[in-house]
């Protein structure tokens, strides 16, 4: 059966064997995490550039982000979450009473009109608090775009982002739930200037949209491939 080496951790098959000698958290794993995180495979990383956003939204081990400053996009979209994966990205910007905890100011993710920001395909599973998502501009959710997929929204802002359906976010199929969410300054050249719903689940509560209250307990109807012409929801 062939063998992984992952820090000091060997992956056998699907499963990890615990070494014989001692495991440095810190400085043993390439991402540095707690020794639980290391043991099953899974760890927090804290970012603080594009680059090493990208990486970690590419590294099927890490399973949290923690942004530590605002990053402004150069041109692409970030790294579609496919398959089983799950990640949860927290904006820790500004100065923290423990330095390596990070800060509890919001953090900007700027797409410069150039891409989108964030593509969910399901079964993957993405959270998001604390973030601003600003100036994404895509066919598809300017900030978010969810494929079957799940999306967690809380403590967020989308704002002057723009598609041709679904300035804000769109739900293609998928589940998303928003909680405490600002959405302000968005347009579509088409459908949903905020959001666009078609097939799947949405739900909103504590939300606003321009500055009014936006709550939709929730939202939910199915088409089939070969009935594409089914009802769909715009705001």
């Amino acid at each position: 059966m062939p063998t992984t080496v992952w820090g000091q951790a060997v992956q056998v098959g699907g499963a990890y064997q615990v070494p014989s000698t001692a495991i440095n958290a810190t400085t043993g794993v390439p991402y540095p995490g707690n020794a639980a995180h290391m043991m099953n495979g899974l760890t927090r990383k804290n970012i603080y550039d594009e680059t090493e956003l990208r990486a970690a939204m590419e590294n099927p081990f890490i399973s949290e982000i923690w942004l530590m400053s605002d990053i402004l996009l150069s041109g692409t979209a970030l790294p579609a979450l496919r398959n089983l994966r799950r990640l949860a990205i927290v904006g820790k910007c500004g100065s923290g009473t423990h330095v390596p905890y990070g800060g509890s100011d919001m953090c900007t993710i700027d797409a410069a009109t150039l891409s989108g920001i964030f593509d969910v395909y399901g079964p993957a599973h993405l959270t998001l608090h604390n973030l601003r998502l600003t100036r994404g501009n895509v066919r598809y959710g300017g900030a978010l775009a969810v494929w079957f997929g799940y999306a967690d929204v809380q403590g967020c802002i989308m704002e002057d982002n723009t598609a041709t359906r679904g300035g804000a976010f769109s739900n293609w199929h998928g589940e998303v739930v928003m909680l405490d969410v600002t959405l302000v300054g968005n347009t579509a050249t088409y459908d949903g200037a905020a959001a666009y719903h078609w097939g799947g689940a949405t739900s909103v509560k504590q939300s606003t949209i321009q500055g009014e209250p936006f709550f939709c307990g929730r939202v939910s109807m199915e088409t089939y491939w070969n009935d594409d012409a089914g009802s769909g929801h715009s705001i």
